[in-house]
């Protein structure tokens, strides 16, 4: 499991030095924000592109507040996004249940520098066809990044079909669909994250985490109303840690970081 403690992490972030990162501590939940902040660092290390270059980026699913956009200063960001308020038996373009190599997607083929595809796949009946999929997509040595929850509660109803993949399972997809190389496959969490992330409580790490996250967080972006509700949340979870890992793996959410293969013909 990738361990991190609350030093580590706010050194990481410091590090970044971008000031919505902060923002998103107030905002998002512990999960989101340390995987984010693992994507950095892993993008960092591999070098297929740099957070300035002029890339193309696809979000499946998702939106242009997708939180790792923060980092491109530079890039052209398509949104692809399966339409939930779609009319019964009209055409979903989008569904990555149905199958990208036709023609119809020709035009998207072997586009895309990077693609994200966060917190999509628990909403998906078949992954191992959404992954394929996404691969057609990507150039040639393009990069994929996929998170998904290791444990959730129901949600966005009628779109929900699993509580969420443990890391063997995304590695495993990754490898049936072939001409992906696996960079990073990785989960995080905690016992009282798994108490949190099992009953839908996304609680940013502004309130969720301990005394001494909310007041270095604060002191960078001061929230009253993470404050108050800090001491809410301590009590409602026994004064249990969001840092504390014990002998057992407690994992919320998964990531893997995925390159296409030079040289494939799908």
């Amino acid at each position: 499991m990738f361990k991190i403690n609350r030093k580590e992490l706010y050194s990481k972030i410091k590090n970044i030095d971008d000031p919505r990162l902060y923002k998103m501590l107030v905002k998002n939940d512990p999960a989101r924000i340390i995987s984010l902040v693992r994507f950095y660092d892993l993008l960092s290390e591999i070098g297929t592109f740099s957070f300035k270059d002029h890339i193309n980026i696809a979000v499946i699913s998702g939106n242009l507040s997708e939180p790792e956009l923060i980092f491109f200063s530079n890039a052209s960001v398509e949104c692809l996004c399966f339409d939930e308020h779609i009319k019964p038996g009209e055409h979903q373009f989008w569904d990555l249940g149905l199958n990208w190599s036709e023609n119809q997607y020709s035009e998207y083929h072997n586009k895309y520098d990077l693609i994200l595809c966060e917190q999509v796949f628990e909403h998906i009946p078949d992954p191992q066809i959404a992954i394929d999929n996404l691969k057609y997509l990507l150039k040639e040595g393009g990069i994929l990044h996929i998170s998904v929850p290791c444990i959730n509660g129901i949600h966005t109803e009628p779109y929900y079909f699993t509580a969420g993949y443990h890391k063997r399972m995304l590695s495993y997809l990754a490898n049936k669909s072939g001409g992906y190389e696996i960079i990073d496959c990785e989960y995080w969490g905690s016992k009282k994250a798994v108490s949190m992330y099992s009953v839908i409580d996304w609680t940013p790490l502004v309130s969720s985490g301990d005394l001494i996250d909310n007041i270095y967080i604060s002191s960078k972006n001061f929230n009253l109303k993470g404050f108050i509700k800090y001491f809410y949340h301590k009590i409602k979870y026994n004064f249990q840690s969001i840092w504390y890992y014990g002998k057992k793996d407690y994992p919320v959410i998964a990531w893997i970081l995925l390159k296409k293969e030079m040289n494939k013909n799908f």
